[in-house]
């Protein structure tokens, strides 16, 4: 890296903890826990009433609200089924997106949010999507081309232990302007590749 680069790439010494139970906890979270929180809790302040009329109008519409969202997300299934799961699956990789920033720029581990976005991914891509027409058609295949190629890419760099995907990526832009450049990056890749494939090999033989 260069000296201007260190203002970017603030976390890149630091290998992010809390990966596994704590991630999927948080993931968890974000997607059940945090939606329900608001409908759950006014649930409970209705039984601690004891009494209909010692509750607050709030309370009637956070539930109508919640009661009206779901009769809505039904018939959109009754209506149009493949419209529901881009709603669904959307929403889900919206709230892992955001979640994964928050993780990151706390500090703890992503990775699985990645990988639970990247089969988000393939679900949306490899589903009937024959219905689709005009503007939707066109705007949500290039959304999903282009999220595809980047979350292959950032899932496949985890599994063969390349932890800064950015700085990786930086290096190979540097090496290609490099003269022969392109040769050094080909090396580079396939000695990487084989790598992940012996260490793979060598952990299963240990285990067997």
């Amino acid at each position: 890296m260069l000296a201007e680069d260190d203002d970017y790439f603030p976390l890149t010494d630091v290998d992010p903890a809390g990966q596994g139970r704590e991630e999927l906890s948080a993931i968890w979270g974000a997607l059940v826990a945090s939606p329900l929180k608001t409908t759950s809790l006014a649930l409970r302040e209705i039984m601690a009433a004891g009494n209909v009329f010692r509750c607050r109008s709030f309370h009637a519409g956070v539930l109508s609200g919640a009661l009206l969202v779901l009769a809505g997300v039904c018939q959109l299934w009754q209506v149009a089924p493949t419209l529901f799961v881009d709603v669904v699956l959307g929403f889900m990789f919206y709230k892992l997106s955001a979640l994964a920033a928050e993780l990151k720029r706390n500090g703890r581990a992503n990775d699985i949010c990645a990988r639970i976005q990247l089969v988000l991914l393939l679900i949306l891509s490899f589903k009937d999507n024959s219905a689709y027409q005009g503007f939707y058609g066109v705007l949500v295949d290039w959304i999903w081309t282009l999220n595809i190629y980047l979350y292959i890419i950032t899932v496949y760099y985890e599994f063969v232990s390349i932890k800064h995907l950015r700085i990786y990526w930086l290096g190979i832009y540097r090496t290609l302007r490099t003269k022969g450049g392109l040769t050094k990056v080909v090396k580079l890749t396939i000695r990487d590749t084989f790598g992940w494939i012996k260490e793979r090999y060598q952990d299963d033989a240990n285990d067997g």
